[in-house]
């Protein structure tokens, strides 16, 4: 279920990597159950040793979200770190065009997500937060 690891997946991912990371960009693209549980590893890792808007992340997730085994633990996984990461950039940028452009997005993802069932969509609001706040702050500087 989502990124978590069995403990014996986990002792067979130690086992074939001799502690040392397995790369994805070595990882074979043919579907089987290895390489899925190898970048559901390699994602965990990337999150706890650093910054959850690091792009390597994107790029397991990418093909994570192209594997045939995809759960929807890990699709929620995904989303609610895209949502975070997006928040935390549109933090640090400075551009205004671009700050306006991530709001009207976020407006639109947080519509698309009413639409989802009632359970995704009450279990992604907390992390959609920020989004709801710069959301409101915007409105209320448009209405000023």
């Amino acid at each position: 279920m989502g990124d978590r690891l069995t403990t014996e997946e986990f002792i067979d991912y130690m086992r074939r990597s001799n502690g040392e990371p397995i790369l994805f960009d070595n990882l074979p693209d043919d579907g089987s159950a290895q390489p899925y549980f190898d970048l559901k590893w390699i994602r965990k890792r990337l999150m706890i040793e650093g910054s959850c808007a690091d792009p390597e992340i994107t790029k397991v997730e990418a093909r994570l979200l192209k594997h045939p085994m995809l759960d929807l633990g890990v699709c929620f996984s995904v989303l609610s770190r895209m949502i975070v990461a997006s928040a935390l950039f549109y933090e640090r940028t400075n551009d205004p065009a671009l700050k306006r452009k991530m709001l009207l997005d976020a407006r639109a993802h947080l519509r698309e997500l009413q639409q989802f069932p009632e359970e995704w969509f009450l279990a992604l609001a907390p992390f959609y937060g920020e989004w709801i706040d710069a959301l409101r702050r915007e409105e209320e500087l448009a209405d000023a």
